[in-house]
């Protein structure tokens, strides 16, 4: 994930006149450099291609050029610019940092750190190679590496906000949640108005289970920028966390006109319908879910158990069976197969909760007791078995689990029941 969007920022460079163009060069590059300030980046680039035919042997004007293609999301035409000026000037240090970052935009995280690499080795007290250096390297999975080049970018540029949250995200992905919000805290500190570091700060505090402190964090980022969608979605949890679930369901609806294609979306949405007793609407969002996700298996159960509670149990286990057919991820033995097996009828209920606390791992045996417990009850829901029914329920909560979203299903159900 690319925390930081466009943070991992480009240099520019002014002109140095040369030669008999030098005069009319250095004007256009003047107002080109002027309009790519004011984020007019196809007049600048119009400009730039004037000086490059002005003056072609410039390694400059390929750079300044290259910024304004990335900018305006042509990163093949920038990386040719930025090739061009290292080949015109090979220690150029500038020129590999801009490189790398394109190549970072690319998806070439390899090709990146190469330039990265090159860039601090041209300058060593580049802050910001070290910066974005760590950020390739968080993206690739070396937190350590990128914890290392965030520290040395911090003793470098200790006023930089952008590092202070990316070091918070790699130690967030490290499982150091304390020292996340500290940095988290630092860029807030730094940056007033910086809604990612708002952002990651609210999702480390509710990872410790501060929902109350989260919130005003999401709504910060929020308010700095309105169309954060992963702002909204974050929220969204936090505030089904806490029983919001007419607010989480807003936020999760906010979070989908902003960015339809993340199936992830209606898959939670559908669960906060299903509490709130809307199946219908449930069931569209979790066969959109179970349609494109690259993960579908969750959504399949509840779209099982949706239309089985709607009385088309035998159609709701032909509809699964299919998907299980042609499921992805064939590993017939795995967790979500044995729900599966269950909830078709191919388990019987003893053996499923069996299989639930089978591993030497607790914690995921407890985490599979919360699900299995919800199942059972739901099943026997569909059965019309009630009381039974709460029992399981009732098991459910007492995994303390609360994170899950069939701890919080197994609370609605619960409700409805009384």
């Amino acid at each position: 994930m690319n925390f930081f969007g466009k943070v991992l920022g480009l240099f520019l460079l002014v002109f140095v006149s040369q030669g008999a163009l030098g005069d009319q060069a250095e004007e256009l590059t003047e107002r080109a450099n002027e309009k790519y300030r004011k984020g007019d980046f196809i007049g600048a680039l119009a400009d730039y291609d004037k000086v490059v035919q002005l003056t072609p042997n410039n390694p400059r004007v390929y750079f300044n050029r290259g910024t304004a293609r990335d900018e305006t999301g042509d990163l093949d035409g920038a990386l040719s610019d930025y090739d061009k000026a290292i080949q015109l000037e090979p220690r150029f240090a500038l020129a590999y940092g801009n490189r790398g970052k394109t190549k970072k935009s690319k998806g070439d995280l390899k090709g990146a750190i190469a330039d990265f690499n090159k860039a601090i080795e041209l300058k060593p007290d580049n802050a910001r190679a070290y910066r974005n250096r760590g950020s390739a390297k968080e993206e690739s999975g070396d937190l350590n590496g990128a914890i290392n080049d965030y520290d040395k970018a911090i003793e470098l540029k200790p006023d930089d906000a952008e590092t202070f949250a990316g070091r918070g995200y790699a130690r967030y992905g490290k499982g150091d949640v304390d020292g996340a919000i500290n940095d988290y805290d630092q860029a807030v500190k730094l940056k007033s108005d910086f809604a990612q570091a708002f952002w990651g700060r609210g999702i480390a505090k509710q990872q410790k289970g501060n929902l109350e402190l989260a919130l005003p964090d999401y709504d910060k980022a929020i308010k700095l920028e309105p169309n954060h969608d992963r702002a909204y979605a974050s929220r969204a949890t936090a505030r089904k966390g806490k029983g919001d679930l007419n607010g989480a369901l807003a936020d999760f609806s906010k979070a989908i006109q902003l960015t339809p294609a993340r199936p992830e979306l209606y898959n939670n949405r559908g669960y906060v319908l299903y509490d709130l007793g809307d199946f219908k609407a449930a069931l569209s969002d979790f066969r959109h879910a179970m349609e494109r996700d690259s993960n579908p298996d969750y959504a399949s159960f509840m779209v099982w158990l949706i239309r089985a509670r709607l009385g088309e149990k035998d159609a709701a286990t032909k509809e699964v069976q299919v998907f299980w057919a042609t499921r992805k991820t064939n590993k017939p033995a795995d967790w979500p197969s044995k729900v599966a097996h269950f909830l078709m009828g191919q388990m019987s209920e003893s053996d499923f909760l069996k299989s639930a606390a089978d591993s030497s791992d607790k914690k995921k045996d407890n985490e599979q007791r919360c699900e299995a417990f919800f199942y059972a009850g739901a099943r026997r829901l569909v059965e019309s078995e009630k009381n039974t029914a709460k029992q399981y329920f009732q098991k459910c909560i007492e995994t303390g689990v609360k994170s899950f979203f069939e701890y919080q299903c197994a609370e609605a159900e619960l409700k409805r029941l009384r």
